[in-house]
């Protein structure tokens, strides 16, 4: 009798599991990364970072991105100061690349990532502090106004604080946010934007969703349908969802999009 009574509950439980069962869709998925990618290229910035160059147009260049550093952390950085560091930048970065070769800004970049990696603390103490203070900046304020920390813990993934952090030397050298960055980074740094910065603005969501898919982010599809709820489309959300479940063959994205047409349902029945 009781294995009889366990065989119909499990068969119970297995129905009600697979049973359409509307889940109101209002979380985007998660940000999912290859960990072996992510490893490979957490040890490719540090083969280029042992290989970066060294010299006196090295040491100029890396003294300035200090510089800025500490006047941002200070609230010191006037736009004139800035301008005027800006112009030291490019001239310092000239000659390094005549020295050393455009392959060397890589490798240097890779070097500052591995650095800050090593020695990220939201509090910088200790002998190191005004050198820790100059890689960091303000770049704890920018992962707590986008999500990526929490009372200064870490809650975004390796991999995307370090792709945050090389897009902030490329801001800092004037080169395009995302230059250098390899596939798993720019996954890592568009799909945390789209995806868990929820004070970003809703445009700049939809771009880094658009660059996400662009570089074969996970989840990319489902997100793109979510966000039509966003700007009160049910309807486009639940089509999309439905199309995906159709070929994926998900009970979860069947019942999101069963989700999303009740959704659609409650605001005809709105006054």
């Amino acid at each position: 009798m009781k294995l009889i009574f366990w065989v119909l509950a499990t068969s119970l439980a297995g129905a009600t599991l697979i049973a359409p069962q509307p889940v109101r869709p209002w979380e985007l998925p998660s940000l999912r990364l290859d960990r072996k990618l992510a490893k490979e290229n957490a040890e490719r910035d540090r083969r280029l970072s042992r290989a970066a160059p060294e010299g006196k147009s090295v040491d100029t260049l890396l003294e300035l991105f200090l510089e800025h550093g500490r006047a941002e952390a200070e609230g010191a950085n006037t736009s004139v100061d800035n301008d005027l560091r800006q112009v030291r930048i490019f001239r310092a970065m000239e000659s390094v690349v005549k020295e050393h070769g455009p392959e060397s800004l890589v490798a240097l970049r890779a070097k500052a990532a591995e650095d800050f990696m090593q020695g990220f603390s939201s509090t910088p103490v200790g002998p190191l502090g005004e050198q820790r203070i100059g890689r960091q900046g303000a770049f704890a304020e920018m992962l707590e106004r986008y999500g990526a920390m929490h009372d200064g813990v870490v809650v975004a993934p390796r991999t995307t604080l370090r792709a945050l952090y090389k897009a902030r030397w490329n801001a800092i050298h004037r080169r395009p946010l995302v230059e250098g960055l390899t596939p798993i980074e720019q996954q890592a740094y568009w799909g945390w934007l789209a995806l868990h910065a929820a004070s970003a603005k809703t445009a700049l969501r939809r771009e880094a969703l658009g660059r996400f898919a662009e570089v074969g982010g996970s989840g990319a599809e489902e997100a793109v349908a979510l966000f039509h709820l966003l700007d009160g489309e049910s309807e486009q959300a639940a089509n999309a969802l439905g199309d995906l479940y159709e070929a994926q063959g998900e009970i979860r994205l069947r019942n999101l999009a069963l989700g999303a047409l009740n959704v659609q349902l409650s605001q005809h029945r709105a006054p």
